[in-house]
């Protein structure tokens, strides 16, 4: 808690029941801490001095502090004049923002000759309220539509504020001034700063940071932000194996040759956020495979030819891909024995020509 006393030069002279006070024109502290106001004047006599210091209203009376003191020590003790030097205190801790306003210095000396009574010129308080920081976000972030992030400052005085968006240290917002400054009721302030984004699903984690800086601060406010971006399917990939002691391996392309009666397992991953629902199914719509967390396997074998399809879905979209199973060698029957039957005929044609020659 710290406390701020301002002490005040002194003014001298009395004139007549008049007595010429000095305060403070102006004070500034921050809300939360305290402080101690002084008023000052010199008078000459023996009289009981009283004085306090009041708040002033803009209707009703006003509102005196309880915590006023006054107390005079006499200058220059050997001179005749008796002139005193009075100095009224009081103090206010933990200052709040209903502090601000205007007050007064009041002093009474109540004598048999001429009573006075006399006050200061006025002293205003003002009061400087630290922000509050936070980012507003109304809705999901979702990869592809443009989604705003508000920083917002709230119940600051005076009414400058700084409001900057950054990324990886790098400045992301422009303007000088915030997007949108609001006055309330109690005289404080709140003000905002957006931040318009088209995120992409490659987004996912990015951090943004709002800074906000203000005179009531000593080091500015800083809030992150981590992006949450929903995305539909994405980076569909088909991976097989044909014996379940085997690691799965990536397919290449659409097809996949494997000997017939052979084990057989499929499995289908995508990215997504959130996890996606994925189905593998056949030509007749049958589910042969359904699996969560955006991964699910199709086992069976070999024999079992044919096209499949595996599905993907989630709330933001749906990913499709097919896959062919041919139940054969990894070539095609075909692609061996023909060109094997072509060489064996023409070996048992040579061999016959070349038994008929030797025997002419």
């Amino acid at each position: 808690m710290r406390t701020a006393v301002l002490g005040l030069l002194c003014v001298t002279g009395l004139l007549a029941n008049e007595l010429q006070i000095s305060q403070p024109s102006h004070l500034t502290v921050l809300q939360g801490d305290s402080v101690s106001m002084n008023c000052s004047f010199n008078y000459t006599g023996d009289d009981r001095v009283y004085g306090k210091w009041y708040k002033r209203q803009p209707e009703g009376e006003n509102q005196y502090l309880d915590k006023s003191s006054a107390a005079c020590v006499l200058l220059h003790p050997a001179l005749l004049d008796n002139v005193s030097e009075c100095v009224v205190t009081t103090h206010i801790p933990n200052i709040s923002f209903n502090h601000s306003g205007g007050y007064n210095c009041e002093v009474k000396i109540p004598s048999s000759k001429q009573s006075i009574d006399s006050e200061g010129e006025g002293t205003r308080l003002e009061v400087y309220v630290r922000p509050s920081v936070s980012i507003d976000q109304h809705a999901e972030v979702v990869a592809g539509a443009q989604f705003t992030l508000r920083c917002v400052a709230r119940g600051f005085y005076p009414a400058s504020a700084g409001i900057e968006w950054f990324h990886k240290g790098a400045l992301v917002s422009s303007g000088d001034k915030p997007d949108h400054l609001e006055k309330h009721k109690d005289g404080s302030f709140s003000a905002y700063r957006y931040l318009r984004l088209f995120p992409k699903a490659k987004d996912q984690a990015m951090v943004f940071t709002c800074n906000v800086t203000h005179i009531a601060l000593q080091t500015p406010i800083s809030r992150d932000v981590h992006l949450s971006v929903k995305y539909p399917p994405l980076n569909q990939l088909v991976y097989h194996r044909l014996s379940p002691s085997d690691g799965f391996q990536p397919l290449l392309g659409r097809s996949l040759y494997c000997p017939p009666g052979s084990y057989l397992e499929l499995l289908c991953v995508v990215e997504s956020e959130p996890a996606s629902q994925v189905v593998w199914f056949n030509t007749s719509n049958a589910i042969l495979g359904n699996g969560t967390n955006s991964t699910a396997t199709m086992k069976g074998q070999a024999s079992d030819g044919g096209v499949y399809w595996c599905r993907a879905s989630n709330a933001f979209g749906t990913m499709q891909q097919e896959v062919r199973v041919n139940p054969e060698s990894s070539f095609p029957v075909r692609m061996v024995t023909y060109p094997l039957f072509v060489i064996t005929v023409s070996a048992l044609l040579l061999y016959r020509k070349y038994s008929e020659g030797k025997a002419s």
